[in-house]
């Protein structure tokens, strides 16, 4: 149309504005609204849109402002976009700069403004204004309950939204799929097994306890909540059945310690024709782990090489970890050294695995090796390295380790770290440190961290300390004994 000289109305305009925003011509149409000569509020709510849609939240924002600028009237559309845009890009202030603009602007937070808003400030995990607009909104559909318990569910508080689902239906509101398995989601994270078995009790009342999704869902829930029998009795009252379903029932059988039978589970995959894929093969992996079988590893290995997945990182990491928990080092440092492309996950399995065979040395050189590469090191990492150093009696480099922790990394060293500290002072006999670093921890040192200075004034044949440390562990309450029984046998030459 540009090519051939002829002009367009708005109507028209406007249309090939959605029709290549739509189409995914985000910059077309960008072009396109810059050379149009006639913009009303439709074109620009359009083109804010198009960025908002694509994931472009920042553009859709300026765009906004530069709207206001230029004195267009935003309408309700307007506010959508430009609300989903703050959303998805957690842009909180400028959510709330708009719900500012539409309070002043006097526009009713009706229904579809009103939900927007909700969705914003639940994304933005602001959910005391988001509930402070759902109160607000007089009538409510199915929509607005779900984007309000969504919100609840997906930031942990479970109760909150059970108790709206409640509400909701008072109000005689029909709940939706995505209800509920928000619900069930929150339920899963915050392991709360009695409000996620009165949801499943909601799911076949309201009819969707037949989808395989939902099948899915209840499995993990109830694998999480640490209710292995409901999620076999879900799974076994499956009529349909998908992939998922079989790892997902694999994984909770794994995780429950109960790695035969998750290897029976796998042979009645097999039976039933369906085909594994790599989540599959990182739960039968996590089984040999526990169960210490290099056998079953072995096998499971092979049949990885068969299927394809021998590349995948997370199997590879899984292999890792596995040949390292069932006593072959070597085999897992095959396979990490035949990586091309290694995680933060690979080189801290790979670092665990030689602390768990006391390697120390070849502990301590990875680590330095992952730092060449440009690996940032986790927690996880850390918390072997200092072990390693603690087994080895390198306490100066253990003391690096540590600082260099504190320093240099982007999180908070754990109650764990400093119990590994505590025990790597203690080993090596430096007790006054030890006790000092226990008085000025910033974490409550707990059982563990007591138990591990205990232990060390047993070793070191220092009464005097074990007597202030087991005197220390009064705080921990009437239940412990087990200090005073330890601190006993020290007086007495027993232990």
């Amino acid at each position: 149309m540009q090519a051939t000289g002829l002009c367009c109305g708005e109507f028209v305009g406007n249309s090939l504005l959605n029709m290549y925003g739509k189409c995914g011509g985000v910059e077309e149409a960008r072009e396109f609204f810059e050379s149009m000569t006639h913009r009303n509020v439709i074109s620009w709510s359009t083109m804010v849109a198009a960025y908002a849609q694509r994931g472009d939240h920042d553009q859709a924002l300026v765009l906004f402002q530069k709207m206001e600028e230029e004195g267009v009237e935003p309408n309700e559309v307007t506010f959508l976009s430009v609300l989903d845009a703050c959303a998805n890009a957690e842009a909180v202030e400028q959510g709330e700069m708009i719900h500012r603009l539409v309070a002043r602007k006097k526009l009713d937070v009706g229904l579809i403004v009103g939900t927007a808003l909700v969705g914003m400030y639940g994304k933005c995990s602001r959910l005391i204004e988001a509930r402070q607009v759902f109160d607000g909104i007089v009538e409510k559909d199915v929509v607005t309950w779900s984007t309000m318990i969504s919100a609840y569910a997906q930031l942990g508080h479970v109760r909150e939204a059970i108790q709206l689902f409640g509400y909701m239906n008072l109000d005689g509101v029909r709940p939706n799929e995505i209800i509920l398995m928000s619900i069930l989601g929150a339920c899963s994270s915050a392991g709360a097994l009695a409000e996620g078995k009165m949801t499943h009790e909601l799911v076949v009342i309201c009819g969707f306890g037949a989808d395989v999704s939902t099948g899915n869902t209840l499995i993990k829930m109830y694998g999480k909540c640490g209710d292995l029998a409901s999620a076999k009795a879900v799974f076994g009252g499956m009529e349909r059945r998908d992939l998922i379903s079989w790892s997902a029932m694999l994984a909770v059988i794994a995780e429950h310690g109960h790695c035969k039978d998750a290897f029976v589970h796998f042979r009645r995959m097999d039976l039933e024709g369906v085909k594994p894929d790599y989540v599959t093969f990182v739960s039968l992996l996590d089984a040999c782990s526990l169960l210490g079988a290099l056998v079953e590893g072995h096998v499971i290995h092979t049949r990885i090489r068969a299927e394809g997945f021998q590349s995948v990182m997370y199997i590879e990491n899984s292999l890792i970890d596995m040949y390292g928990k069932c006593g072959s080092l070597q085999a897992a440092r095959e396979i990490f050294d035949r990586m091309s492309h290694r995680n933060v996950i690979t080189w801290t399995t790979m670092i665990t695995a030689c602390v768990q065979h006391e390697q120390g040395k070849e502990a301590l050189e990875l680590f330095e090796e992952m730092e060449k590469a440009g690996v940032q090191p986790d927690q996880v990492a850390f918390l072997s390295i200092i072990h390693s150093c603690s087994h080895s009696g390198l306490v100066e480099e253990g003391r690096i380790y540590f600082l260099k922790m504190v320093e240099d990394q982007s999180f908070t060293p754990g109650v764990e770290h400093f119990v590994g500290m505590l025990d790597l002072l203690g080993r090596s006999g430096k007790l006054n440190e030890a006790e000092e670093l226990m008085e000025f921890m910033p974490v409550e040192p707990g059982v563990v961290g007591w138990n591990t200075l205990l232990s060390a004034c047993k070793t070191h044949n220092d009464t005097e300390r074990a007597g202030r440390v087991a005197g220390g562990m009064l705080v921990l309450g009437p239940g412990h004994a087990g200090p005073y029984v330890s601190f006993s046998n020290i007086l007495s030459g027993k232990g």
